[in-house]
């Protein structure tokens, strides 16, 4: 038996299919319910509230993919090598290369290989409405007009080749339905079950041959439909889509000698909470004559002169509703197209202080790593054209700031630059031809030049490493002029010619691990406030990011997930090499307030030689660990200072080419009681960041400058 239960949205389908399977299968019956993919999983849950732990399970719960993967295991069909994309892809060339020379219209497409994915595309429609190669053909030659007759025929052949080349080794995911039906001819898996059908609008043609073998061996099979059932004659009514679906259903069942019952015509709107809004959704597009409401309570309409005005009414009236006790989540913004609110909408929201999520499509090739990427690959392919390596600047995770590409590009533009040009030195005057040089323009041609320096392949910072040990030791280990030449000093003597903020997080606790994907963090940021997730390539917002917050420790301890550090370049006395040193999250707090109570006079930290020590601590869990200690040694002479100032600009001007690895936290050796190294603080290390009393307190997040206070 055939029967439909109908009703416009929120008049109770849904929960009248679970309710009529929940009570068919206390009484022993077994079925299974029909809905679509991204619809399975809410269903189970409802069927197991409704039938209870024990009675869930004589109900299935299935899409058509998900039910054709059963009938295969159980009846077979399932073994075989599956098809990728690529696969496809490689057949349908092979495919169209064997035609080749049996083509006409499709000839010279076919020789430049641009008709792949057309024919990958067409082949697919053709398998969802359930058309073979043979019917292609025949239509060909039923047509009168050899144009079209003749294309019909040459994709019929290729349609031909491709299906014999996927029947010979491989399985199509395309003919799962086919190859459902064909399972099921025939056969009685479904006999005596109850089958309800859900939240469908339409059907293909694989799936309508599905149904009707479903139709043909279950003893009750129904079907929900959104429609009011009063536009059948009406081919352009508001449910003529859905009331095609029904006259194809019920021909169906009459043409295999199923009866068809009375349908179930739901009315009530049990959804709606408001009478108002009942009515409105049952009157808005009815033909008939609009029953009027005898107030608007709950519908307001607003005329407003554009988006932005629309924007800021939406925003006003969701504070209002905050204010008067309704919480934020639940409240739901819908927009015909959200396309055109994107940039008004959440500006007005933020405004308010209104937290939301917009649902909005991001392309993969839109992120910033993607972009450089593929960007770079561009201006390689074009030349070098003065466009693409715009575009790679831009994108913010080339090193250059948004004043420095501009810089390069008023320059591009002004002097026709392009090709090799961009290889060639930069001469010209920035401001353009007969202009009259000025120290500033020198200087202003000095920085350009200085930035294509970047492109280069040789950039970035040459600097030897200064490791702090593990197990509490107070030697630091300075790395020599060769490999093995470690130098050990308890103390060290410099001038401290850049430092910046530093943040890192590894996802795992990596122990010791030699393998050098491991040490490269998942994200990092090299100023503490702006982090690259190298994995989406998005931008992190490090201040508002949950695993920056104390608490977010993987391992259910206080600290944070992410590492929060300093780096700090350094010159020794005598040596002309720069030396860095990583400060960690054990030590920053210490060395922040040392460092600022040493520059408490107003000297940059370029005029002091300080003194670099180590100091014993032992965590909770009885384990030493080493603390950096700073003390001020004396000033340095004015012309050295200077000289140190100029060296600043220069490591400032590279800092971020400087990548972040685990090295940067890692400890040079085991701890003595062989506690792997691992990249998450423990309690004892949280309490050493935060001083133990305030768990929220930080360190004073100053800006790096020249003076008086730089550090961070």
């Amino acid at each position: 038996m055939l029967q439909f239960v109908i009703g416009r949205a929120g008049s109770g389908k849904t929960e009248y299919l679970r309710r009529y399977l929940a009570e068919q299968s206390l009484k022993g019956k077994s079925g299974l319910m029909l809905v679509p993919e991204q619809y399975t999983f809410a269903t189970e849950k409802a069927m197991l509230a409704l039938a209870g732990p024990q009675r869930a399970n004589a109900t299935g719960v299935y899409s058509f993919t998900r039910l054709a993967e059963t009938v295969f295991r159980r009846l077979g069909g399932a073994a075989g090598r599956r098809l990728s994309d690529g696969g496809r892809r490689i057949l349908m060339a092979c495919a169209i290369a064997a035609c080749e020379d049996h083509l006409e219209v499709y000839r010279s497409a076919a020789k430049s290989g641009r008709v792949t994915d057309l024919m990958l595309t067409a082949v697919n429609e053709m398998k969802l409405c359930g058309i073979s190669p043979a019917q292609l053909t025949q239509t060909a030659g039923a047509l009168p007009r050899a144009g079209l007759s003749q294309k019909l025929r040459e994709l019929g052949l290729i349609y031909g080749a491709y299906e014999a080349l996927v029947e010979g080794s491989f399985l199509d995911s395309r003919d799962d339905l086919t190859r459902l039906r064909q399972a099921l001819e025939g056969g009685g898996l479904f006999q005596g079950q109850i089958i309800a059908v859900d939240s469908f609008e339409g059907f293909t043609v694989q799936e309508l041959r599905v149904l009707e073998e479903l139709i043909r061996q279950a003893d009750h099979v129904l079907v929900s439909l959104c429609t009011d059932g009063l536009s059948q004659d009406d081919p352009s009514g508001l449910f003529a889509l859905v009331d095609r679906t029904r006259f194809r259903l019920t021909r169906l069942a009459e043409d295999n000698g199923v009866k068809v019952l009375p349908p179930v015509v739901l009315t009530g709107a049990p959804r709606f909470h408001n009478e108002n809004l009942k009515l409105l959704e049952a009157q808005l597009f009815c033909p008939q004559d609009a029953l009027p409401a005898p107030d608007h309570q709950g519908v307001e309409v607003f005329q407003a002169r554009d988006v932005f005005e629309e924007a800021e009414y939406v925003a006003a009236s969701i504070r209002r509703l905050a204010a008067g006790g309704m919480r934020y989540r639940d409240i739901t913004i819908l927009c015909r197209d959200p396309r055109q609110y994107y940039g008004s909408l959440d500006v007005a929201l933020k405004k308010r202080d209104i937290p939301c999520f917009l649902s909005q499509p991001v392309r993969v090739d839109a992120e910033p790593v993607t972009r450089l990427a593929l960007g770079a690959f561009e201006a390689v392919q074009g030349g070098f054209g003065t466009d693409e390596l715009l575009e790679l600047l831009k994108t913010g995770a080339s090193g250059f700031t948004a004043e420095e590409a501009s810089q390069l590009e008023n320059y591009a533009f002004l002097w026709r630059i392009k090709g090799a040009g961009w290889r060639e030195p930069w001469v010209r005057h920035p401001k353009g031809f007969g202009r009259e040089w000025t120290p500033e323009d020198q200087e202003e041609l000095a920085e350009l030049k200085d930035q294509m320096e970047d492109l280069e392949d040789e950039s970035g910072i040459s600097c030897r490493m200064i490791k702090i040990p593990a197990g509490g030791k107070l030697a630091y280990e300075v790395q020599g002029d060769e490999e093995g030449e470690e130098e050990y000093l308890k103390e060290i003597d410099g001038v401290v010619i850049f430092t910046h903020r530093l943040n890192g997080y590894w996802p795992n606790a990596f122990g010791t691990s030699n393998n050098p994907e491991d040490k490269i963090p998942v994200c990092s940021s090299m100023d503490g406030k702006s982090g690259l997730n190298t994995q989406t390539g998005a931008l992190e917002d490090c201040e508002h990011c949950p695993l920056n917050a104390y608490g977010s420790d993987v391992k259910g301890g206080k600290g944070k997930a992410c590492k929060n550090m300093r780096r700090i370049y350094m010159m020794r006395n005598g040596d002309p090499n720069f030396y860095l040193l990583t400060v960690p999250p054990t030590s920053i707090k210490e060395v922040n307030k040392t460092l600022n109570r040493i520059l408490a006079k107003g000297v940059p930290y370029t005029g002091l030689l300080l003194t670099f020590k180590l100091a014993k601590a032992t965590n909770a869990n009885g384990i030493d660990y080493s603390t950096v200690v700073i003390e001020k040694k004396g000033l340095l002479p004015p012309e050295i200072a200077a000289a140190a100032k100029e060296m600043r600009r220069q490591i400032k001007d590279k800092y971020k080419e400087m990548t972040i690895s685990l090295d940067d936290y890692t400890p040079t050796a085991a701890p003595t009681q062989g506690r792997p190294v691992d990249v998450i603080p423990d309690d004892a290390e949280y309490a050493a960041m935060t001083g133990g009393d305030n768990p929220f307190e930080e360190a004073p997040p100053h800006e790096d400058g020249d003076a008086p206070l730089p550090f961070a």
